[in-house]
């Protein structure tokens, strides 16, 4: 019976029920195989696919990798440092090759170099745990910033330093801070709890949770998380990377492979702030050094001119490197630009890409209606009618946006938060004196929003109690802040939520 329900045709039930162990062999009392009895439901595809993609060749068999690689490829913790540490050797080959080659011949065969240790990661992605099939799902794009860090640390340390120390002090000391404090930051961010919001103890705790909103008309999937099994405080989101509600969401970066959340959003500001100062810097430095090196004897370029071959000749592996980290700047600017508007609104980028509304006044009853018709309590999935309406309507249209799926060029666009940017610009013009953004209750005015971001009592080098934040110049727990703020910010005023209360009015 358990294998019958394996093939009824959806994968992710499949793929879990392999994972925790179900009978890959068992046969029904006629003696039908797994497989013969996907066949005859017309869910072979599926079963297969399942099993491969859980380790298990066609037969239900444990694939077996070539050199003994088959224990280290199915360890997650194996895997995490290799996906982390392969940008590594990308990046050198790319530089090394852009550097020591023709300018014909370099581009084709970086390009291919590039392509093929990058076809290699995804090949052994598809043979590694299903949760790191997906390349972008795994420490890989972490380890490219890593990785670029790790080479301009090197280059600086053993060539620009010894050049320009004597020549530049200011910038010298200027960059090593912001390269270490970048440093710090980056990896903070990357290793420490984001805002995880605590699980509950036993079921019967979460059986009491159940009953209480229940009791309130609040059952439903933006008060309670089903994965969780706990109530979502307000601002937080499940995260399906993480596996686990994060308090005040702001985003999974790829970038540090975690969440952005209460604990740590502080540290990955600074994060991004730090190296946006510091890549700077480093072009700078490198421009002098570069100016100090004596010129080459007869340059000879088969693209540029001989002026600006005669720079270029000098030491072409740190030009190389430049041009890669100023790439870097433009993304990491945006970046820098969306998380500064956001914080002095008080507004995560999960709250900025949804509309800003977050309410969860919407009338229960409704929403309890709209949920039943439509089989689900999900914004994402349930009553989205033609006209955008859902159980919370001031959800719908964020949700609707969610469905759209993009190609590569969309992927790449929310990886280095473009679409966040040009979100947030839109949204800036919109804001006038008769805009009609939909209200941030959590907003108290920029500059207390600002105080409250940067004056916060946690420490700034090391880690904050958990959840802990202000607003409106009080310590919050945003692990615990179910109700909506007392006061709501609106049209430069404060207004009391009882204003609106229809019992009050009445």
């Amino acid at each position: 019976m358990q294998m019958l329900l394996m093939t009824a045709g959806s994968l992710p039930c499949v793929q879990k029920l392999i994972e925790y162990g179900a009978d890959r062999f068992a046969k029904t009392r006629d003696g039908k195989t797994p497989a013969t009895v996907a066949g005859e439901m017309n869910t072979t595809r599926v079963w297969y696919r399942a099993l491969d993609e859980c380790g298990y060749d066609f037969d239900g068999h444990t694939k077996v990798l070539p050199l003994g690689l088959t224990p280290w490829v199915r360890s997650k913790t194996a895997m995490s440092k290799f996906f982390f540490l392969w940008p590594f050797l990308m990046i050198f080959m790319a530089l090394w090759i852009l550097s020591h080659m023709v300018v014909f011949a370099a581009v084709p065969i970086m390009i291919a170099t590039t392509y093929g240790l990058q076809w290699l990661a995804q090949k052994v992605a598809s043979q590694s745990i299903s949760e790191y099939r997906i390349l972008q799902k795994t420490p890989y794009l972490s380890g490219v910033f890593a990785g670029s860090l790790f080479w301009v640390g090197v280059r600086y340390v053993f060539y620009v330093l010894p050049a320009t120390y004597t020549s530049s002090p200011i910038s010298n000391i200027c960059f090593a801070l912001f390269f270490s404090l970048t440093a710090y930051f980056y990896f903070t961010a990357m290793v420490e709890d984001p805002g995880f919001v605590p699980k509950l103890g036993s079921r019967n705790q979460q059986r009491a949770v159940i009953a209480e909103l229940f009791e309130q008309w609040k059952f439903d999937e933006e008060n309670f998380c089903v994965s969780c099994m706990v109530r979502k405080p307000l601002r937080s989101k499940h995260c399906k990377r993480c596996g686990r509600c994060v308090a005040k969401h702001d985003h999974h970066c790829p970038w540090i492979d975690n969440c952005v959340g209460s604990n740590n959003l502080r540290h990955f500001v600074l994060y991004i702030t730090c190296l946006e100062v510091g890549i700077i810097l480093f072009v700078q430095l490198t421009y002098s050094y570069i100016a100090i090196l004596p010129a080459p004897v007869n340059p000879t370029c088969n693209v540029i001119n001989e002026t600006l071959c005669d720079y270029v000749l000098r030491d072409t592996f740190t030009l190389v490197l430049d041009v890669w980290v100023i790439i870097q700047l433009v993304w990491v600017t945006m970046l820098c630009a969306v998380q500064l508007v956001q914080i002095s609104r008080n507004q995560t980028t999960y709250e900025n890409m949804r509309g800003h509304s977050i309410d969860r006044s919407y009338p229960s009853s409704r929403a309890f209606a709209s949920a039943l018709a439509a089989g689900t309590t999900s914004f994402e999935g349930a009553g989205l009618s033609s006209a955008g309406q859902g159980p919370n309507p001031a959800l719908a249209h964020g949700a609707a946006h969610r469905h759209g799926r993009g190609g590569c060029l969309q992927q790449w666009t929310s990886l280095l938060g473009i679409d966040t940017f040009f979100a947030t610009a839109r949204d800036g013009l919109r804001d006038g004196p008769r805009a009609t953004r939909a209200k941030n209750p959590f907003s108290r005015g920029v500059v207390t929003n600002c105080r409250d971001f940067w004056c916060d009592p946690a420490p700034y080098f090391g880690q904050r109690e958990a959840g802990s934040g202000m607003l409106g110049g009080e310590v919050v727990n945003y692990n615990q802040m179910y109700e909506m703020p007392s006061r709501m910010h609106s049209g430069g005023r404060y207004r009391s939520l009882a204003d609106d209360d229809p019992e009050q009015n009445a």
